[in-house]
């Protein structure tokens, strides 16, 4: 079993930037797996204009500044994942003049960490056991085995995990989404697998 997490990345394609009804700081911490679809005031995003995006195109999960910290979808890649995201996220409209995107609210959130093998850095000057990062992921499998995409508990602000037959669609249908690999259940021992910090 494999889990991968997904990525927001602006080396390769353009960026969008939220510039009306963007969400405060407040209201992006009750993002929480909640859902918003009855409350979502579409957000006004623009492709960021410099130099180096002149020529980039925005792919398919674009970067995207001031979304609430929600990843983003272009409409073609919602036709192809929401069927089997269904029940697991929202798709929430944007409004954009480059073309019809969609920010991703995902509401599975899952207690799936796997303390016995997972290593997490906590924040310090507080009392809490809050999670500032993770240097390794492990999962319990009886818990994921079965879900498409989620948050963790532990982090729950942060951007999700899609399983592994979600990046295989992503694969097959040649989508421009950035994921990268965190935990196979087959090699979960072998630290030198993954990224110590995989955003």
């Amino acid at each position: 079993m494999k889990i991968w997490k997904l990525r927001c990345v602006s080396n390769n394609y353009a960026s969008l930037l939220g510039i009306e009804n963007v969400y405060s700081f407040d209201e992006i911490r009750s993002f929480n797996g909640r859902s918003l679809i009855n409350e979502w005031k579409p957000i006004k995003v623009e492709r960021i204009r410099s130099k180096e995006d002149e020529c980039k195109m925005l792919g398919d999960s674009p970067f995207a500044v001031q979304v609430g910290g929600l990843p983003v979808l272009s409409k073609r890649a919602v036709n192809v994942l929401e069927p089997i995201l269904k029940g697991h996220a929202e798709f929430l409209p944007l409004i954009c003049k480059e073309g019809d995107f969609y920010a991703v609210n995902v509401t599975t959130v899952l207690n799936a960490t796997n303390w016995e093998k997972a290593k997490a850095i906590p924040f310090k000057k507080t009392n809490t056991n809050k999670i500032m990062r993770f240097e390794k992921y492990a999962f319990l499998p009886e818990i994921v085995k079965d879900i498409p995409i989620f948050r963790l508990q532990d982090e729950i602000l942060r951007l999700p995990f899609i399983s592994n037959w979600v990046a295989d669609t992503i694969d097959a249908f040649q989508l421009r989404i950035a994921k990268i690999l965190v935990w196979d259940s087959e090699h979960e021992d072998d630290n030198s697998l993954y990224p110590v910090y995989p955003y």
